[in-house]
């Protein structure tokens, strides 16, 4: 076991934490892209509804994205991604094989998505 006063265990934490921040902004500086292809995979399933599609292969990606996202900002402590894309996971998983006749998680979609560009915004 490691004590707290050990010199080498300090220096391990210090670069452990760089290593860590140094991760954190990475993932902050690809989280635009992230989101965009997430609203890329929003634009599909809202095609899929359009055109009365029974296929949830782009609801699945899209849910798969949303969690993509969500693992990684709590990871990072990015609450508002997290809380947003958390959420969105949530409605893609409960509407899986019926989000065509679900107005309300349409538009509570339309409205997470949005908030997730006023984050990319003001960020």
């Amino acid at each position: 076991m490691q004590n707290d006063q050990d010199p080498s265990y300090q220096e391990k934490r210090a670069i452990m934490l760089r290593e860590v921040a140094a991760l954190a902004d990475e993932f902050r500086l690809a989280l635009p892209e992230m989101i965009g292809d997430l609203k890329t995979l929003w634009a599909n399933v809202k095609a899929d509804i359009l055109e009365a599609q029974e296929n949830d292969t782009s609801l699945d990606l899209f849910y798969r994205k949303a969690h993509e996202i969500t693992g990684a900002s709590g990871l990072f402590n990015i609450k508002d991604v997290h809380n947003i894309c958390a959420e969105i996971e949530n409605i893609a998983l409960k509407n899986k094989g019926k989000i065509q006749d679900d107005k309300i998680s349409q538009s509570h979609i339309e409205e997470l998505m949005q908030s997730l560009d006023k984050f990319i915004s003001n960020s």
